[in-house]
């Protein structure tokens, strides 16, 4: 769903959201070439998923310029099909990467991740012997994913902290010269 609408003379306003689910995927016979315990003919264990996103922006818009903000959410869980502990080599008669009774009941590894991320552009035009315009945008991302066993428990996360902004000034040509004298930061926190 979108949605994009004036505000008076000067605000635009944009809405979006999405969302998406899906079962397992069905496919013809197992999906080892030897069926796990538990396993169902005919359908792809733990892949299935389901994701939102929104978004949500505001511009003032001005004759020579204009100033935007955007916040998105991002949240999406999905399976890891064929992903489990698999077996250890301390039970001979159970085959490598067959999971035991025990892990198949639990279910398999999964992703849940989220992200929310905040934007602002601009932009001005001038009428100045020197400069053509500035444009700017600066950004903040929070980004987290987990990983998770199938017993419920996180295994992996990953964070990711990120702020980065960009800022071009355009001049007018001096003899045959043209181009952009900028300056970009970024500052990213990953673990």
């Amino acid at each position: 769903v979108q949605a994009d609408a004036p505000i008076g003379n000067q605000l635009a306003l944009h809405l979006d959201g999405l969302k998406r689910s899906s079962d397992d995927v069905d496919i013809p016979g197992f999906a080892a070439t030897m069926p796990e315990i538990g396993a169902r003919k005919g359908v792809l264990a733990n892949s299935d998923s389901e994701a939102h996103n929104y978004s949500a922006g505001l511009s003032w818009i001005l004759d020579d310029g204009f100033l935007g903000f955007n916040i998105s959410r991002l949240e999406n869980e999905y399976g890891v099909p064929g992903v489990g502990h698999g077996h250890d080599d301390e039970d001979p008669a159970m085959p490598a990467g067959v999971a035991e009774p025990e892990q198949e009941a639990e279910g398999g590894t999964s992703i849940d991740l989220r992200q929310t991320r905040y934007d602002i552009k601009a932009a001005y035009n001038f009428d100045h012997a020197v400069f053509d315009r500035v444009k700017a945008r600066f950004a903040y991302n929070d980004y987290e994913h987990d990983e998770i066993e199938g017993s419920g428990e996180i295994g992996t996360q990953f964070t990711n902290n990120e702020l980065e902004g960009r800022i071009e000034v355009v001049h007018f040509p001096f003899g045959q010269w043209h181009g952009v004298v900028g300056l970009q930061v970024r500052d990213k926190d990953f673990s």
